[in-house]
């Protein structure tokens, strides 16, 4: 959450290596999530939009109710960097 968002990435690759050993797809889709927002910080839209889906997928399935509206609260600040009206709607319906 501090520092520069592309020193995470490497921790988070790291990270998901761990939960894959562990079979830990919790912990494992978890990282794909903070993926998702570390690419977001940088810029890189359309990875952390398919980050963040395959995330939403999971905690969907899962029942996972709070870490899936994290996942919505970080899509709707995807949503919102791409800086379009239509965007920005989108933004607004996943903060609800």
């Amino acid at each position: 959450e501090y520092g520069d968002p592309a020193d995470a990435l490497p921790l988070l690759h790291t990270a998901a290596g761990i939960a894959r050993e562990l079979l830990d797809v919790d912990l494992l889709l978890l990282t794909v999530r903070n993926e998702a927002e570390v690419c977001a910080k940088l810029g890189r839209l359309a990875d952390a939009e398919r980050h963040i889906g395959e995330a939403i997928g999971h905690f969907t399935t899962a029942g996972n109710e709070r870490r899936l509206a994290e996942c919505l609260v970080i899509l709707g600040d995807i949503q919102r960097a791409h800086g379009t009206p239509e965007k920005d709607r989108v933004a607004a319906r996943c903060y609800e």
